[in-house]
């Protein structure tokens, strides 16, 4: 059976060329009640993704999506490892939903039709420290859903339905978030500004594949750079090989996160000079193929990277 975000993915492209359960947290029910207010906490937001598609309306999930959200899917497919970490805008999100109401003309003249229904169920939800951001939870969280599946029913009696896979959603609280047209920069109100789909299948695919680290480029001269790590993976790393860019002296830290949100590796990283070191992020670790996120931080600053490990 075919992985159903891949083809809600397709729709658009063909037309264009574990966590501990959050304190009190119910699984969501499977019938999925409609609620019309706003998402008023995480949870509620991944809740309210599902209603949109399972509605069909792209009103709704325009409502939901930030302006710098992410898709990112296993790649299986079509679609190239390599564009796994940069993953699909927003823009393409609302294309796909367009597809699934009124159906998709091909470049060569072909009509794929529109669903005739579309539902999706959520066995459960947990609540964990969002990788990106681990030190500001009141603004900034992870949902990951054990068994977020869609199903889709097409004509002649045709069904595809997503794998249980889990299904990592980075969600961002209104005064925090990068809000679209028609959105509200409220604190009582969540937004999803990033899904990563079928984790635990994009690193079974990791786990077949050898990765390699690359070459770094060559070091901008001139002045000091800009915080940054730029991953040296070709397209994948099986040791988080990264450039860092540090901007100033003294002490800097390095962590890496799994897709989870867990720790998985601290390095302590000595700057006697501005400039540029390359490092070994997951050294003294042993880190699975698998999605995960690296932090360089220095005097209260930090920037994350999402990187894909391979064997």
């Amino acid at each position: 059976m075919k992985n159903a975000g891949l083809i809600l993915l397709t729709l658009v492209l063909t037309t264009s060329a574990g966590g501990e359960r959050a304190p009190g947290a119910l699984p969501v029910p499977r019938d999925m009640p409609t609620v019309r207010r706003p998402p008023r906490t995480p949870m509620d937001a991944v809740a309210a993704l599902g209603r949109a598609y399972s509605e069909r309306s792209e009103e709704s999930l325009a409502s939901l999506l930030t302006d710098d959200y992410r898709f990112h899917f296993d790649p299986k497919g079509s679609v190239s490892l390599s564009r796994y970490p940069d993953g699909f805008d927003r823009a393409h999100e609302l294309q796909v939903m367009a597809g699934l109401s009124s159906g998709v003309t091909h470049a060569g003249g072909g009509v794929s039709p529109a669903a005739e229904s579309v539902s999706v169920s959520i066995d459960s939800l947990t609540l964990n420290a969002d990788p990106e951001h681990p030190d500001s939870t009141t603004h900034y969280q992870l949902v990951v859903a054990h068994g977020f599946v869609l199903t889709m029913s097409l004509p002649g009696g045709r069904e595809v339905r997503t794998t249980r896979g889990l299904q990592a959603f980075h969600v961002v609280r209104g005064d925090a978030a990068v809000v679209a047209r028609g959105q509200t920069a409220e604190a009582s109100r969540w937004y999803i500004r990033r899904w990563l789909e079928g984790t635990d299948a994009m690193a079974s695919a990791l786990a077949g594949r050898t990765g390699e680290c690359g070459e770094p480029e060559a070091a901008p001269a001139g002045r000091a750079p800009a915080l940054g790590i730029r991953p040296l993976g070709n397209p994948a790393c099986p040791t988080i090989d990264v450039l860092c860019d540090i901007p100033g002296s003294g002490p800097a830290g390095l962590d890496v996160f799994d897709v989870l949100g867990r720790l998985r590796n601290h390095r302590d990283v000595v700057a006697a000079t501005p400039g540029t070191i390359r490092l070994s992020a997951g050294e003294g670790a042993h880190l699975a193929p698998g999605v995960y996120w690296v932090r360089l931080t220095q005097a209260r600053r930090s920037v994350s990277r999402m990187v894909v490990v391979a064997r």
